[in-house]
């Protein structure tokens, strides 16, 4: 229900807008294939056709639940399938579209700038890969689409600072809206390749290793909330012998469905990883099952959420589009 709500909000209020200025929404000017405009309609295709993906994906499985016709479970793999050849052509128009003209770009002008881009990001992802590890193509391709937008950010704000012009509050936002996505989607693309987890039985006072990180089952508590049951484990986690952390995962029961017990995982958020403890029921005597992840980057992925929201709000405040 919060889904449709969210969605009915945003595309009514979209229409609204449209509905109220559509008498002064019409122009008589074309543009050619290769200009600022026809890559802004292209990225407002590639952003439909991505929405229209998620919300598919999300809304068929309740759809179909809620008219008892079956059950289906929608995962990271259709996501992965299908939004991934639309948001690739998608970040490369938008680290292209700001090096653009208006109304016709010409190609032999366009060349000797995307060389220089394309360059430095092949040089730095090849120096990242090399430094860490060999990851996967497709975090290749992620890590260079986000230098790619960058990049492009910088000689753009580079070249207005040279000839004199000023960046006005819609360029600002533009640009900053472009910067909080090539930082969410280097978040992904780092998050995805060196993501770590492991399922483990663990009993009070033993160790298992994760990454740099040890994870040490203190103790387990029985409570009572304020309508459940508990069970709280209490997981020292340590970097290089020091303590840096202490996770309380908790195993709840409702006393109004004690019989579907719910976990409540435990976040260790920092600017550069999380990490979360969840836990599983009784493996036998003394031993409880123990789920363990090490996500970095999350926080980027976020971050860079913030800025697009930002960046959107500093250009609606331009003048010139009230």
């Amino acid at each position: 229900l919060l889904i449709l709500l969210l969605t009915a909000l945003m595309i009514g209020a979209s229409l609204l807008l449209f509905a109220m200025r559509a008498d002064r929404l019409h122009s008589d000017s074309q543009f050619a294939p290769l200009s600022r405009e026809a890559l802004l309609l292209a990225n407002n295709i590639l952003l439909c056709v991505a929405t229209a993906s998620i919300l598919l994906g999300t809304l068929y499985p309740l759809l179909l639940d809620a008219l008892g016709l079956a059950k289906l479970s929608v995962g990271p793999p259709y996501f992965n399938q299908v939004l991934l050849p639309v948001l690739l052509p998608l970040l490369l128009c938008t680290g292209l579209g700001p090096r653009l003209r208006w109304k016709q770009q010409q190609l032999a002008a366009l060349l000797p700038a995307l060389g220089k881009i394309l360059l430095c990001c092949a040089g730095l992802t090849l120096l990242w890969c090399g430094v860490l590890s060999t990851p996967s193509v497709l975090t290749v391709l992620g890590m260079l689409a986000a230098l790619w937008i960058a990049s492009s950010i910088v000689l753009e704000l580079g070249q207005r600072l040279r000839t004199g012009k000023r960046v006005g509050m819609a360029a600002a936002g533009m640009h900053l809206a472009h910067l909080g996505l090539a930082v969410t989607t280097l978040g992904i693309a780092l998050s995805t390749a060196y993501s770590l987890e492991t399922d483990t039985p663990l009993a009070i006072g033993q160790t298992v290793q994760l990454g740099d990180y040890q994870f040490s089952l203190l103790s387990m508590e029985e409570g009572l909330g304020p309508n459940y049951l508990a069970s709280t484990a209490r997981i020292q986690v340590w970097q290089q012998g020091k303590p840096l952390h202490l996770l309380m995962p908790e195993k709840r029961r409702y006393l109004s469905q004690p019989d579907m017990p719910i976990s409540e995982a435990a976040i260790a958020a920092g600017p550069f990883s999380h990490l979360y403890a969840t836990l599983a029921d009784p493996i036998d005597t003394g031993r409880w099952g123990i789920r363990l992840y090490y996500k970095p980057m999350i926080s980027w992925i976020w971050a860079g959420a913030a800025l697009m929201a930002m960046g959107g709000l500093l250009a609606a405040g331009d003048r010139r589009y009230r």
